[in-house]
């Protein structure tokens, strides 16, 4: 009954298997840094948007300055596939 699954590539094995051999974990954990990839895009001439703060801790939330332009995105460092993006489109300044 299971012979038909072992042609099955489940995300585990595609993981082991293909991805981590294709690669490097170097590289992969650069693109896991969404300050670092932009740090190295930009020295490489690579336009990027402009960052407005990155912050590291609850307390860099009391101290930053919330003049923001009347539309901008929120990005988490980590975050992948879009998840935790929030995106502002013409706030009120309220």
């Amino acid at each position: 009954m299971w012979e038909r699954f072992r042609t099955i590539l489940g995300v585990n094995r595609r993981n082991l298997e293909i991805l981590d051999r294709q690669n490097p974990r170097g590289p992969v954990l650069l693109a896991g840094s969404k300050l670092q990839t932009k740090e190295l895009l930009t020295a490489q001439g690579v336009p990027v948007p402009q960052t407005y703060a990155a912050f590291r801790s609850r307390y860099d939330l009391h101290v930053f300055d919330w003049n923001l332009p009347d539309e901008f995105v929120l990005k988490p460092s980590g975050g992948w596939g879009g998840g935790g993006i929030m995106v502002a489109v013409g706030r009120n300044g309220a």
